[in-house]
């Protein structure tokens, strides 16, 4: 029999969640590629798009294809959801470890935080259910601007503090057939 990694993720101090529970609750089946995937987006603390999942993996080997299936399938099932950050790339994050919460990202940095105090929109969005018919109504609030960080390094001259990689390109295979058109 394999063993397996540790599947408990911490997301704040004290509080632990396991990734194989969770899968086992929300009813699907538990596999290594989803107990990883979940691990590493529950310890994440931050929205993760999937090559950086994959990086986070490690030593765990991890290809694009497996991450992005398992991805697409947690979002389906809800265990996780799909952020949207005007980025490039979907990043994604688990609803656990607290209530439904909306970001601020950085303009300069890319840093992305939660909004303090929760989400302004939930009251809002039980009116629009009352008065719209419409039910499991859902949102997503994105906040943008320069975090304190950035300022000051603008007001001083250094260099924004990045700590976001870009992942890098994925390659391009040329075709060893030449096209010819007629």
């Amino acid at each position: 029999m394999k063993s397996r990694t540790s599947t408990k993720a911490h997301l704040t101090e004290g509080s632990t969640f396991d990734a194989e529970a969770i899968l086992r609750q929300s009813g699907l089946r538990v596999t290594n590629p989803r107990l990883k995937v979940l691990t590493v987006l529950l310890s994440a603390g931050e929205p993760l798009d999937i090559q950086s999942i994959i990086e986070r993996a490690l030593p765990v080997r991890l290809d694009f294809s497996t991450v992005f299936r398992t991805v697409q399938h947690l979002d389906n099932s809800g265990v996780i959801r799909r952020v949207h950050l005007r980025r490039r790339t979907a990043h994604y994050e688990t609803g656990l470890g607290g209530a439904h919460h909306d970001h601020v990202t950085c303009t300069v940095c890319k840093r992305v935080q939660p909004l303090p105090g929760g989400c302004p929109m939930i009251d809002y969005q039980k009116v629009l259910e009352e008065k719209t018919g419409f039910t499991m109504i859902n949102h997503s609030l994105e906040f943008f601007g320069i975090c304190p960080i950035c300022q000051k390094n603008m007001q001083t001259k250094k260099k924004p503090h990045s700590e976001v990689r870009t992942p890098p390109s994925l390659p391009r295979f040329k075709s060893s057939k030449k096209s010819t058109i007629r």
